[in-house]
């Protein structure tokens, strides 16, 4: 997906509804069950690259990367 598609921004923001905001969602909905004891989001490794097909992949996998880390404190 590259930014001058014409369905670009709808793609784009289909990904960021699945990798960003359904985990976060999700996450509120359970961090307070007494029966939970670890939350894990899958994010990827190759966030930290540049790869201007997947951009918006990219930076939704990385968002949530740093958004589980922060849940650590």
């Amino acid at each position: 997906m590259h930014i001058s598609e014409e369905d670009f921004y709808e793609t784009a923001q289909e990904e960021i509804n699945t990798n960003i905001l359904v985990p976060i969602y999700l996450s509120s909905l359970v961090i307070n069950l007494n029966s939970l004891k670890t939350i894990i989001n899958v994010t990827s490794g190759l966030t930290f690259m540049s790869f201007a097909k997947v951009l918006v992949y990219y930076g939704t996998k990385s968002l949530l990367g740093f958004f589980a880390l922060s849940m650590r404190h």
